[in-house]
């Protein structure tokens, strides 16, 4: 195990001038401009819906169409359970027809390893359900009599109806799930895409704007995972890590599952569709400024406030990894100065910055926001 990425103490940088707790002001918050979902459907992506039709909506519908069978209206005494005792559904998209048992047990790998997240709810007992289809009645080989109807209205019932994060496995090549992808991204259901290395996808799958992550892997590793066990590497100064695709899709849900901590009550798909990476261009374009792509220090200091962000540590090889903390300064050549709740205070160089941190956009004046700016910065340690 390597150890955790340099950090430069305060004390020993050169050109710092300000105090770790100055807080620097900059123009722009993107909570401004897009402070929720709602605005984010009507500015941005006008030819989706982001209200989707409640269950009884749905039911209603489907007895209209004479298609509300016992099999349907099964699943949806379900959903109703499932959607009433959970905080974020996650639908587990992925080829059956003609796949192995072997390849099948990934989808059940996903969902046990999110029913392992604490719930974040006094009245929701879990935090996260993964729905994965052939285990609730639409397995092609196990539940032959299910008619191609059936499958149709029970599937998009749980991926576009209940559904509020999709992981989509997208080898081997299958028809199913490339529809369910279709049906994610028009109703703003983000979408996290597992792919084995060396699977070439379709411009169109890569371009889809609800894909949040795009995991690449080697091996999945059905069994369970050490989520610190990590083949890690050095390139320029910023850690690579390559893990099995299923500790690859931990590390993705611990972010969300500290997200849904830190905003109980908001709707999960604004984890995605709200965040920084999706909303900076935009958000500078509304300001008439020029967008770049990507981002950076520089970027961050001259366009955008720092007490509009909170920081969570994402990188797994960082001590920190999964805290949450406050910028008290930024600096595109020495990095931000980050204070954990916890009171510990770190200096991120801005080469892995980028790599190590999450920047949630937030109110400033926001509960969490003021919960982390009461907690009193400890002192940068010294060089070792």
């Amino acid at each position: 195990m390597l150890a955790p990425e340099r950090v430069i103490p305060y004390s020993s940088v050169k050109g710092i001038t300000m105090p770790p707790n100055e807080q620097l002001k900059a123009p722009i918050r993107i909570t401004d401009t897009f402070p929720n979902l709602g605005v984010v459907n009507r500015q941005l992506y006008p030819e989706t819906v982001s209200q989707r039709p409640s269950i009884g909506q749905y039911t209603a519908a489907l007895e209209a169409q004479g298609h509300l069978t016992p099999a349907v209206a099964e699943s949806i005494e379900k959903a109703k359970a499932i959607r009433e005792s959970t905080s974020c559904v996650v639908y587990i998209a992925g080829p059956l027809t003609g796949v192995s048992g072997k390849l099948k047990e990934r989808y059940g790998a996903v969902s046990n390893m999110l029913a392992t997240y604490e719930s974040v709810s006094a009245d929701k007992p879990q935090t996260m359900f993964g729905y994965v289809p052939h285990l609730h009645g639409t397995d092609p080989v196990k539940h032959p009599d299910v008619t191609a109807q059936e499958v149709r209205d029970i599937d998009f019932l749980w991926a576009g109806v209940v559904a509020d994060v999709h992981v989509n496995f997208l080898d081997p090549m299958a028809h199913g799930n490339a529809i369910e992808e279709g049906w994610a991204e028009s109703r703003l259901i983000p979408t996290v895409y597992l792919n084995p290395k060396g699977n070439r996808l379709s411009r169109l799958t890569l371009g889809m704007h609800n894909a949040a992550h795009k995991i690449e892997y080697s091996n999945f590793q059905t069994e369970a995972v050490d989520e610190n066990e990590f083949i890690t590497g050095t390139l320029k100064g910023m850690r690579e890590t390559t893990q099995s695709g299923l500790a690859k899709l931990r590390v993705n849900f611990d972010e969300l599952h500290t997200w849904l901590q830190a905003f109980p009550g908001r709707d999960p798909r604004e984890f995605h569709y709200t965040s920084f990476p999706r909303l900076a261009n935009p958000t500078t374009r509304a300001a008439g400024l020029d967008p770049k792509k990507g981002y950076g220090m520089e970027e961050l200091v001259e366009t955008f406030d720092p007490q509009s962000f909170i920081v969570y540590v994402k990188n797994p090889l960082d001590t920190n990894y999964g805290k949450l903390g406050r910028i008290d300064s930024a600096n595109d050549y020495t990095g931000l100065i980050v204070t954990m709740q916890d009171g510990s205070t770190r200096l991120y160089d801005p080469f892995i910055a980028g790599s190590s941190l999450s920047l949630w956009p937030v109110e400033p004046s926001s509960s969490k926001a003021l919960e982390l700016a009461m907690v009193k910065a400890s002192e940068l340690p010294d060089p070792e």
